[in-house]
């Protein structure tokens, strides 16, 4: 599960105050992203269900599912989940760390009740299936959602739930395939394969690169931009949208309003395969940065001398 809540941002919202249960938009961010470019979606889009088929791509792809509408995700309220899920308590941190660090079933490093984040979210928390007491892997056991064809596999080891305020959303990071269902707002989703993403990037703030750094329509792009944006993929995920990549592609996200997504994503790896992929990566383009897929794998500096 992943959430994303900061106070950085002014954000307009079409709700009043007093609405509690209404999810929140963002009019005016969506028209600075759509006068940017990014509402032209560069990502594969499927005009069907995704099939085993299409699992065997090297490039992401997003589709529309009727039967992501269909689920008890997709009706969430502020109340109902607060009501609901409220007092299971949920483990706190940044944004950057999370994308980079996966809280695991092992750790105490704090923990709040979810109906504090959901009631103000004003902070950042993940929780999947490796998380200590998972949310998420109550709400999927509660029939909240369900896994989706072609993704039913054991591939996808880990349940994940993504929910966070406009213009909010983690930075560039990179692991195993991921597929998610968008069930309530929208999220702007920007993805790099392995050899893809300058360093500068990694750790750049993702509402900085929409508006500014990597926006398609931008006269004022940096040739960091401009060399990487043939390797760009881009798509902004409306309710009933999925989307999947493959392993190892850099993704960024950006919150347009409130937004929640949940699906599953590939955390087990062993070794053999990593050090093969960075090996692939490597004849792609030397000298690129395959130390992310090592790191992955724990293994040590001598690796990437070995490659």
């Amino acid at each position: 599960i992943t959430l994303a809540f900061t106070r950085g941002h002014v954000t307009v919202v079409d709700a009043t105050a007093d609405d509690h249960d209404v999810w929140r938009s963002d009019a005016g961010f969506d028209r600075e992203l759509g006068a940017g470019g990014w509402h032209h979606c560069s990502v594969r889009r499927l005009s069907r269900k995704a099939n085993k088929d299409d699992l065997r791509s090297a490039e992401p792809f997003i589709f529309h599912s009727e039967k992501v509408l269909r689920w008890p995700a997709s009706q969430w309220t502020r109340t109902y989940l607060a009501k609901t899920y409220g007092l299971h308590h949920v483990m706190p941190r940044s944004p950057q760390v999370l994308a980079r660090q996966v809280p695991s079933k092992s750790e105490n490093g704090g923990s709040l009740p979810f109906g504090d984040f959901i009631t103000e979210p004003t902070h950042a928390i993940f929780d999947r299936s490796s998380t200590l007491n998972s949310l998420v892997d109550k709400m999927f056991d509660d029939g909240e959602f369900a896994k989706l064809s072609p993704f039913k596999s054991t591939t996808y080891d880990q349940n994940c739930l993504s929910v966070g305020p406009s213009q909010e959303g983690f930075p560039a990071h990179l692991h195993g395939k991921t597929w998610q269902a968008q069930v309530i707002g929208r999220k702007l989703w920007i993805l790099a394969p392995a050899h893809g993403l300058p360093g500068a990037l990694e750790l750049a703030n993702p509402v900085h690169l929409a508006q500014q750094y990597l926006a398609p329509n931008s006269t004022d792009i940096t040739k960091t931009g401009k060399t990487l944006s043939g390797d760009l993929r881009h798509c902004i995920a409306e309710p009933g949208d999925v989307i999947w990549f493959p392993d190892y592609w850099w993704h960024a996200t950006v919150s347009i309003g409130e937004s929640i997504g949940v699906g599953g994503e590939r955390t087990a790896f062993d070794r053999t395969s990593l050090l093969k992929s960075a090996n692939q990566e490597l004849k792609k383009e030397p000298g690129n940065r395959n130390y992310k897929l090592l790191e992955t794998a724990g293994e040590a500096s001598h690796d990437i001398e070995t490659l």
